[in-house]
């Protein structure tokens, strides 16, 4: 399920937004104050953040501090806005959708969907399958090491190995079944030489940016 921080003081804004994000199957996490929601960006991950920006105190902040979160940076941002942030400033504070009060269920509603497939896609990107299975990979000199794979995920995989290996060299990694046969992948080692080493095995594309203002009074 995906799931959203919504930082709102106005509790029509949350009755109706609540009411679109639960036919969507999008989890809520509510905050009525900007110290709050910094708290809870700072300690989750969200694909979602739902920003009153002109009746919560604090909120342009929060949305500004969002885009350097180190968790929650790519987080589709709706900017709720009501006659003192403009359009620009909301985009420009980070805001990917920007919804002008008086909410109504039906534009809510048509910027989420518009939203859905872009916040799938990220969640595919981050998510990661833990594992615990036997791996190796074999170094740039063809020297062997054995470890453990710990998660594999859309962009890449993390192993805890045996042995070191030199930073920013490539190594090719065998599928666990593999091992001793002939198939394997090439890899980028990762920022450290033991341990756990995060291996990017490709980097999908950035999803492009969605900006839609829906204006259009309901």
């Amino acid at each position: 399920m995906l799931h959203a921080l919504l930082l709102s003081a106005d509790a029509e804004a949350v009755r109706i937004l609540r009411r679109v994000m639960e036919d969507l199957k999008i989890g809520a996490d509510a905050a009525n104050g900007s110290d709050r929601a910094l708290d809870l960006l700072n300690k989750r991950k969200f694909d979602a953040v739902i920003i009153d920006c002109d009746d919560t105190p604090g909120a342009p902040a929060v949305l500004r501090h969002l885009r350097t979160s180190a968790s929650n940076k790519r987080a589709m941002a709706f900017a709720i806005i009501n006659g003192k942030t403009t359009v620009r400033q909301a985009f420009d504070l980070g805001a990917n959708f920007v919804i002008d009060k008086p909410l109504t269920v039906d534009r809510v509603q048509r910027s989420f969907r518009a939203a859905h497939g872009l916040m799938m896609r990220e969640r595919r990107r981050y998510f990661r399958n833990a594992l615990d299975s036997m791996a190796q990979i074999t170094t740039s000199d063809g020297r062997p090491v054995r470890g453990t794979l710990i998660n594999l995920s859309e962009g890449g995989m993390s192993l805890k190995l045996n042995g070191p290996v030199t930073l920013n060299s490539t190594v090719r990694a065998a599928h666990p079944r593999r091992i001793g046969g002939s198939q394997s992948r090439s890899l980028l080692a990762g920022p450290r030489q033991s341990g756990r080493h995060p291996l990017p095995a490709h980097r999908a594309k950035d999803a492009a940016r969605a900006r839609a203002v829906d204006r259009q009074k309901g």
